[in-house]
């Protein structure tokens, strides 16, 4: 079903096990906040994250019964879906107990789990599509509510241009502006917020580190009309978080995005940054983010020469230091 058919459903039941998966990570986020706190289960709720997921162990959980009448909210998030045989075992030991309530929340849309889930009110599955700019806009609007923010609807507007309508990034933006008691204006976003690339920016990037050939997808990303500037900042936010990356592995031997982020990254994306922070060293990433700082000042001081020209030149010399 989709989001219009679940919010009915929900008006009069809640669903023992449900299967969300799609575009709109917010609208997800705020159904699993939605189920602890129809549960009452912040407390007593078990998460299993990615590679985090252990069949026994999710079984187990929802094969106790509490002492004190608590209920047992298991939240599975997984970029694979389950066994058959594991998921069908879940499914079932959520509806035979009236304390148990199983979400999975795939990052990848389903083939065969969903199956399984048969919309009888009793275990749901739910697609969730990209949202609108009215959506999105509709949910910044809450947002700065909440948050007691004086932002106008241009401005709020202004923000989804620049985040390319990510709306989950767009909401973690709005966080910045909550020490200012002044009404938020494009100044303030243009100041604060940087713009986020397309994934074929990030795709470059990862190329880029891994010494590989990268001007033939740099002509078509700026062909496609992305901006120099754009892809500068993504370029300025990729080395950062490596940077992260290489501070927490040099204090600890390992690489642990959930403890980096606050969230666990795919296995797949997690080895590609463990990789980078194997192949360069501390010196290196220092000198690379001088280099980009330096020619973000050269971009801006030098507005008249062909800002293209000068991001290959950042490029090349970048290739150089890696």
């Amino acid at each position: 079903m989709y989001k219009n058919d679940f919010d009915q459903l929900l008006k009069n039941s809640l669903p023992k096990s449900l299967l969300m998966y799609g575009d709109n990570v917010v609208a997800i986020e705020g159904y699993i906040k939605y189920y602890i706190q129809k549960t009452e289960a912040k407390e007593s709720l078990m998460t299993l994250f990615f590679e985090e997921y252990d069949f026994k162990s999710a079984s187990n959980y929802l094969s106790q019964s509490s002492l004190f009448g608590d209920t047992n909210l298991l939240i599975v998030r997984s970029e694979k879906e389950l066994k058959k045989n594991e998921l069908e075992t879940l499914i079932k030991l959520a509806k035979n107990n009236t304390t148990n309530y199983f979400i999975l929340h795939l990052t990848s849309t389903p083939k065969s789990n969903q199956l399984l889930f048969k919309n009888d009110n009793l275990a749901v599955w739910v697609r969730f599509f990209e949202p609108n700019i009215s959506e999105s806009l509709a949910s910044l609007t809450n947002k700065a509510k909440d948050l007691k923010i004086q932002i106008q609807r241009d401005t709020l507007l202004h923000l989804l241009k620049v985040v390319d309508n990510n709306l989950a990034l767009a909401q973690n933006e709005l966080h910045k502006f909550t020490i200012f008691d002044e009404p938020i204006d494009i100044y303030h976003i243009d100041r604060l917020v940087y713009s986020t690339a397309p994934l074929g920016v990030e795709e470059l990037l990862y190329e880029l580190f891994e010494k590989k050939s990268i001007m033939t997808k740099l002509i078509r990303l700026l062909e496609s009309g992305i901006d120099s500037y754009s892809i500068l900042r993504a370029t300025q936010m990729f080395v950062n978080r490596i940077t992260l990356f290489q501070i927490y592995h040099r204090l600890h031997g390992i690489v642990d995005s959930k403890a980096i982020l606050g969230y666990k990254l795919p296995k797949n994306i997690e080895d590609k940054n463990t990789r980078l922070v194997m192949n360069l060293n501390a010196q290196t990433l220092l000198k690379i983010c001088e280099h980009l700082l330096q020619s973000e000042l050269e971009m801006k001081k030098n507005i008249s020469m062909d800002s293209e020209a000068q991001l290959f030149g950042t490029f090349i010399i970048l290739r150089g230091m890696i």
